[in-house]
């Protein structure tokens, strides 16, 4: 066991410094690591199930360690003695480095040929990893992708038993196993086990140009389009559902991530591996695919849904965001074109409105009396056409999957 003091460039994503290291004997099949900051909680718990999983005659397979962005709560406390004891390696960065840089920075330091990044606040069914390591050294799986079970946010109460009812199978090529998932199953971290050299190979640079939550797709993408993958159908994560101080705000910023930043994130990859705009078309949109009887989603309508849910959320676009979306759109169907027109004159006319209520608060802020029944009659017209416009983008976003965009889209030659 060692423990030393180490520095590292901050220009590159895949380092930062380090304030203290203690490292563990290294697994010969897998690395788990776990990024957290200020969830000793929730990251007791998944240390408790890692490590009893691993005494099921795993000690010599898996290793596990925890990549704290510099803690202020108890985090240190829990871990440091189960560090010094052996059982886990910690690496306590300098300062905060932000939630995405740690996953690029995690990966470097798995020492087992297979890494998982696992989230701090998930945990896993009851004999996953045997299950995981089975597998691995079965199947050689480049890329492997985990089914879930989601959960509420004390993992007491089921919310859905599972994310995906697609059976267990393998691909060719990580390429293939996009035009089954879509970047909710790909994108979700904890479900993502794959090769950790690819990865660490592949420079995340291109795909942090901007905010993005999603830039390790682009990643994933570069390193393994060629190499094998599979997906097993097994439960074997629980997903925690609503771990977050503000809901709403989470989710927008979810619908947010899956455009503008998504389309970045796809179009920088597609360019890099020379891939064509046809991965618009052939790659999944949703798992919500089954309730269409097998009907193909492509993802250029997971773009159009959650640029849909997004203004439905207070979202607005900018004039260089709708310009982006506008460049990548030309290589969409002429339906999901349609439909990105009408999302953007909803906002258009959402704007107009929300201009048209400031205006009138104001005025009744300055004229220092209670409002009259006329302004009163016209803030609650206001309000009913801003919801009925929310009413709508909700509904477009839904029915994409529900009943599909063929049937609530007409082009103009229909």
């Amino acid at each position: 066991m060692a423990v030393e003091t180490t520095q590292a460039s901050p220009k590159d994503w895949r380092a930062c410094d380090v304030a203290n290291r203690i490292l563990a004997p290294a697994g010969d099949t897998l690395s788990i690591l776990i990024p957290t900051y200020n969830r000793a909680a929730e990251l007791e718990g998944l240390l408790a199930e890692l490590m009893a999983q691993r005494e099921a005659g795993l000690e010599d397979a898996i290793d596990i360690t925890v990549c704290d962005n510099a803690s202020t709560d108890g985090t240190i406390d829990l871990v440091q003695p189960l560090a010094e004891a052996g059982h886990i390696s910690l690496y306590v960065h300098s300062e905060n480095i932000g939630a995405v840089p740690q996953l690029f920075v995690c990966p470097p330091r798995a020492r087992a040929p297979w890494c998982w990044v696992m989230g701090d606040d998930d945990l896993l069914a009851p004999g996953a990893l045997t299950t995981i390591i089975e597998t691995l050294r079965r199947d050689q799986p480049d890329f492997l992708s985990l089914n879930r079970q989601i959960r509420d946010r004390d993992l007491k109460n089921i919310e859905k038993d599972i994310s995906s009812t697609a059976a267990s199978q393998s691909f060719a090529s990580y390429l293939d196993l996009c035009q089954r998932f879509s970047p909710y199953q790909l994108g979700f971290i904890s479900c993502q086990i794959f090769r950790a050299e690819p990865f660490v190979a592949t420079d995340p640079a291109p795909y942090m140009t901007r905010a993005n939550g999603f830039a390790h797709l682009g990643v994933y993408l570069e390193a393994f389009h060629d190499k094998p993958a599979q997906f097993l159908s097994d439960p074997l994560v629980w997903h925690r559902f609503g771990n977050w101080d503000d809901h709403l705000a989470s989710l927008k910023k979810n619908f947010v991530d899956l455009c503008c930043p998504l389309v970045d994130v796809m179009e920088t990859a597609r360019t890099r591996l020379g891939l064509g705009p046809e991965i618009w078309q052939s790659f999944a949109a949703g798992e919500a695919i089954e309730r269409l009887q097998g009907h193909h989603v492509p993802l250029e309508q997971l773009v159009l849904e959650n640029a849909a849910r997004a203004v439905a959320c207070g979202h607005m676009f900018s004039d260089q965001e709708w310009a982006e979306l506008a460049q990548v759109a030309q290589h969409w169907g002429l339906k999901t074109q349609e439909a990105l027109k009408l999302v953007k004159g909803l906002e258009q006319e959402l704007k107009t409105l929300v201009g048209q209520h400031q205006n009138l608060r104001h005025q009744i802020e300055r004229q220092g009396a209670p409002p009259t029944a006329q302004q009163l009659q016209t803030a609650q017209a206001l309000e009913q056409n801003l919801k009925s416009r929310r009413t709508l983008l909700s509904g477009l976003a839904a029915q994409i999957y529900s009943v599909g965009l063929d049937q609530i889209i007409r082009t103009p030659d229909e």
